[in-house]
């Protein structure tokens, strides 16, 4: 399945009524979900709609009588690096090491 972003809708708006109308204009296989901050956990104006119909979602320019843009997401390939001690897995926030030594002369 092809994952898109839905760029244009409040964030109040319901993942049912984006479902229903995305029926009504011929994507019946699409599955809706609002996307959350990482940091807050608060719902984002952002829209994540998994279809085998990619072709037919950039066809679509109004929902819910707004006008709306469809975006490929973006997924990270690389592994997080932390800033503190520069390994991988982590980041600063999370890092359980001494902060890295620098050079001494």
């Amino acid at each position: 399945m092809d994952q898109r972003v839905i760029r244009g809708l409040p964030r109040e708006m319901s993942v049912n009524d984006i479902k229903e109308d995305l029926v009504s204009q011929g994507i019946a296989d699409a599955e809706v979900q609002q996307m959350t901050s990482r940091t807050t956990k608060k719902p984002l104006p952002l829209f994540l709609v998994k279809t085998k119909m990619p072709e037919k979602l950039a066809e679509i320019q109004r929902l819910a009588m707004l006008t709306v843009s469809f975006e490929r997401k973006k997924n990270s390939t690389e592994p997080s690096q932390c800033y503190r001690c520069q390994r991988y897995g982590h980041t600063q926030r999370n890092c359980r090491l001494a902060e890295r030594m620098s050079k001494q002369e």
